[in-house]
């Protein structure tokens, strides 16, 4: 079974001396080509962008192709014809069975034609509540929506992160979709004995709809604790990465700004966090949920709640996006060690029975044979 998955800002993940920017959609389908190339019977092949690199670089048993040239703070090259060109030939050298791609754009449509042109299978995951419930299409150009809209609606299978999204599909792209939780690689849980926490954790690229500047101020409110703010600069967002610094220069003392870290180190982060925070607007389900869970560190989130999964895991709350409830929730878990010790267990325990990557592997490889059945 032959496997194409198609991600323009994954190189990052696969080369750590390339330090551009990277996200959750990204990490995913990293993850995911990891896990499925331990099977001998997958021949896995992953198109990257173009950062300069080789054309075809070889990683384990993955075979990572320069694809389209990604520059920075520009989407031009996204629409040139030499971008469709690059694409046509990579995806007609691979001839791959199924070709994956995950997360809203335009290229979602053209991968789903050029796959069903020489008569192969698309399999489309959102990333974003965007992707389900027509946000993607608000907030782009008429063509790019609807070239969005021909790749998911005409997709061979559509895998999204939870039932709410799910439901969304339905409504919005009315077609059927399947709920595949995120996956990790999930340590023993004698791997977090003797650890201490010390810190409250923010991690995320600096975009306005993650809301960073409420972490700052819950560091101001708090002199007494510690604050990491993993946050370094997005590709598209490079004003409002300045005047977060300019924040920053004004945050107390107990406030630490990280500006890059390596995939391969995070969890080394999370695992020395008391409190794991998130203000986002929307996500889809955060990859830190399942980084934080795994790691024995309980979750505040202003907003995203998928499924309400906090609640149901008992690792952590949600506010309701009321600002002045995350707040009183912060004080609370900060001053309640026990209840942050027992949340971050029943998180642990969550993330094991869920998100654990050899049960989802085997899930995700059973549907791809089925779908290539299905011919």
């Amino acid at each position: 079974m032959k496997i194409c998955i198609i991600s323009l800002g994954s190189y990052p993940l696969f080369n750590p001396t390339c330090t551009r920017t990277f996200g959750g959609s990204e990490v995913q389908l990293f993850v995911l080509a990891q896990e499925l190339a331990k099977n001998p019977n997958i021949d896995l092949h992953f198109i990257v962008g173009d950062f300069g690199q080789e054309k075809v670089e070889k990683y384990g048993r993955i075979t990572v192709y320069k694809g389209i040239p990604v520059k920075r703070h520009s989407k031009v090259a996204r629409f040139l014809p030499r971008s469709k060109v690059l694409l046509f030939n990579l995806m007609r050298k691979i001839q791959a069975d199924i070709y994956i791609q995950r997360s809203a754009s335009a290229g979602t449509g053209l991968i789903a034609l050029l796959a069903h042109f020489w008569r192969k299978k698309f399999v489309y995951m959102t990333a974003h509540e965007i992707d389900c419930n027509g946000g993607f299409e608000q907030q782009n150009s008429w063509l790019a929506g609807k070239l969005f809209q021909f790749g998911i609606r005409s997709a061979d299978l559509v895998v999204t992160q939870s039932q709410e999204h799910a439901q969304m599909i339905t409504a919005h792209h009315r077609r059927s979709s399947i709920v595949i939780p995120s996956l990790y690689a999930i340590a023993p849980e004698s791997a977090f004995e003797h650890i201490e926490k010390t810190y409250t954790l923010w991690v995320g690229r600096c975009e306005d709809w993650k809301r960073p500047e409420i972490f700052i101020e819950l560091a101001h409110r708090h002199p007494e604790q510690e604050f990491v703010m993993i946050s370094p600069e997005s590709n598209n967002q490079s004003d409002y990465y300045i005047e977060i610094k300019k924040q920053l220069e004004h945050a107390p003392k107990n406030l630490r700004h990280v500006t890059y870290v390596p995939f391969a180190e995070i969890d080394e982060y999370f695992k020395h966090a008391k409190l794991f925070i998130n203000t986002s607007s929307y996500e889809g389900f955060p990859n830190t949920f399942v980084q934080a869970m795994k790691n024995q560190t309980p979750i505040l989130s202003l907003v995203v709640n998928p499924d309400q999964m906090l609640e149901h895991a008992g690792c952590g709350a949600s506010a309701h996006n009321d600002t002045e409830q995350f707040y009183a929730l912060a004080k609370k878990y900060l001053s309640t060690p026990a209840l942050l010790s027992k949340c971050g267990q029943a998180g642990y325990r969550y993330a094991k029975e869920i998100h654990d990557s050899h049960k989802i592997t085997q899930q995700y490889t059973e549907l791809f044979e089925d779908l290539i059945q299905k011919r």
